[in-house]
């Protein structure tokens, strides 16, 4: 069986595709022997309970969360407290991994987005209540 994930009209992601990403990734970064060991792995397409359709901009919350869950169990055992549906538990997942991203030490940005976020903030104070999704939508790109 082969197929492919549209991700936008320019860029088409085939599963098998990602495993190699990964190894020149852990390659790139010095872990040679890690990747090597992941290109020799064999991996499967596993059905889940919280499939979703399609991709979407929470791939990357639901790919954080299976790997801090899983732990080799088979998918009835599996519990990584996700559904297919919206739920408040998600979104608290969603702050957390946006929070360890904001805060690493990796992110070479987190000066400006800390400067900018402060005073974009105080702006938005002294216009009155705060609605964060609007300020959000408005937020400008470094």
């Amino acid at each position: 069986m082969s197929y492919s994930l549209k991700c936008n009209d320019s860029v088409t992601v085939k599963p098998n595709m990602t495993p190699h990403f990964c190894c020149q990734l852990l390659e790139h970064n010095n872990y040679v022997s890690y990747g090597w060991m992941l290109r020799k792995a064999k991996t499967e397409l596993l059905e889940f309970k919280w499939k979703t359709k399609g991709i979407t901009q929470d791939c990357a919350v639901f790919a954080m969360r299976h790997m801090e869950t899983h732990m080799g169990t088979e998918d009835n055992d599996w519990k990584c407290d996700l559904t297919n549906k919206p739920s408040k538990l998600f979104q608290l997942f969603h702050a957390k991994f946006v929070i360890a991203i904001v805060y690493s030490n990796e992110n070479k940005v987190m000066d400006y987005m800390m400067r900018t976020t402060t005073s974009h903030l105080e702006e938005a104070r002294k216009k009155g209540p705060v609605d964060v999704e609007k300020m959000t939508t408005n937020f400008p790109k470094p």
